[in-house]
């Protein structure tokens, strides 16, 4: 269609070009219904579908693009902006609302869902492992409601869990797999540590998080340190800021109901402060420069699943000029899932490595 507007991509990598393929030939295939993106943590997956919605919209049909969580949607916004530059499209999250009737494209977190029955011709949800969409019943069933009889389903993440890994293994979904970062570095390897930790008062700060604030000081580095729960955030944070007095300015903590948190994560990103204590609110999807983290508590099975763990270990070296950088798991005991994310982690290195070869 010539009226359309041009589709303006970054370079991709030899792997992101044939996942494209993978995911063009999967749309012109009338029997596939739904395609699994298996992409390492910053691959650059997002990327790999432009394509496909390019070719979906021009044939006149209807797009959405899903991401469970409203931090990340925001920043999905902008990036379809950069790459389909005059592309009118509808932008929907909590509290917010960008139309653009008779536009083929919605862009949107997954609650906004429920506005929608029999719509799409094509959904893709990218990040279709996070909260709250994962193992969320009445979200999933709200996601099959918004797709027509006819249309298809991309489900793109860095950590499918193993009924999608059978399903992919039996045929029953296509697969496509990138499992190289875009710029053809391994995945940092987490370090596991055993130490003694403070309850829920945190009555001490660990020695291992004394070192690895000045570490990063030394180092002019950005560290985020993961907590299970809110309280732990806000008490740690409060002993830390007492403890390093001289550093107080830079540590801050955040969590998903702290009305400041946009405005703290401007700041991290900046620079402005060194060391941010996060709930797993900073799991996924944002990307900082320079970064190095650690988890505390991580044998907390519940909050800090083997995925989750893999997921956040993915935050780090994401950047061509930065691809290295630090993950620490701390535990009082190294747990069976702190030992698979590890692991999984080594495994997709491998797999990366093995592709090098191949190409």
């Amino acid at each position: 269609v010539a009226a359309f507007p041009p589709l303006l991509l970054p370079a991709l990598t030899i792997w992101q070009e044939r996942a494209v393929a993978d995911v063009l030939d999967f749309w012109r295939r009338p029997d596939a219904r739904t395609l699994l993106v298996w992409a390492v943590c910053g691959a650059g997956k997002t990327e790999v579908v432009f394509p496909v919605i390019r070719e979906a919209l021009a044939q006149g049909r209807r797009v959405l693009l899903a991401v469970p969580r409203r931090e990340i949607v925001r920043e999905l916004g902008e990036r379809v902006k950069t790459c389909f530059p005059g592309l009118p499209f509808t932008l929907l999250y909590g509290g917010h609302k960008e139309e653009a009737p008779g536009t083929g494209l919605v862009v949107a977190t997954t609650h906004q869902l429920f506005r929608f029955t029999s719509y799409f011709d094509l959904a893709i949800i990218d990040e279709a492992d996070a909260f709250p969409l994962y193992g969320n019943p009445m979200l999933n069933a709200v996601l099959e409601r918004v797709v027509l009889s006819t249309g298809k389903k991309i489900y793109m993440t860095a950590t499918p869990d193993a009924s999608w890994r059978r399903r992919a293994q039996q045929g029953k979904i296509a697969l496509t797999k990138i499992p190289l970062r875009y710029h053809g570095q391994p995945l940092p390897v987490p370090q596991l540590i055993r130490t003694a930790l403070p309850g829920e008062k945190g009555e001490f700060v660990p020695a291992v998080v004394q070192d690895f604030f000045l570490s990063l000081e030394a180092a002019d580095r950005k560290g985020l340190l993961f907590m299970p729960t809110v309280v732990l955030v806000e008490v740690f944070t409060r002993r830390l800021k007492k403890e390093l007095p001289r550093h107080a300015q830079r540590i801050d903590g955040i969590h998903a109901r702290d009305p400041l948190r946009a405005e703290k994560v401007k700041n991290f990103s900046a620079g402005k402060l060194r060391l941010l204590v996060t709930t797993t609110l900073l799991e996924r999807g944002l990307n900082f420069d320079r970064l190095d983290l650690m988890v505390l508590y991580a044998d907390e099975e519940r909050i800090f699943s083997a995925e989750t763990l893999i997921q956040i270990a993915g935050r780090v070296g994401r950047q061509a000029a930065d691809p290295g950088g630090r993950v620490y798991f701390v535990a009082e005991k190294i747990s069976g899932t702190m030992k698979a994310a590890r692991q999984g982690i080594l495994q997709m290195n491998k797999e990366g490595a093995k592709a090098q070869l191949d190409k």
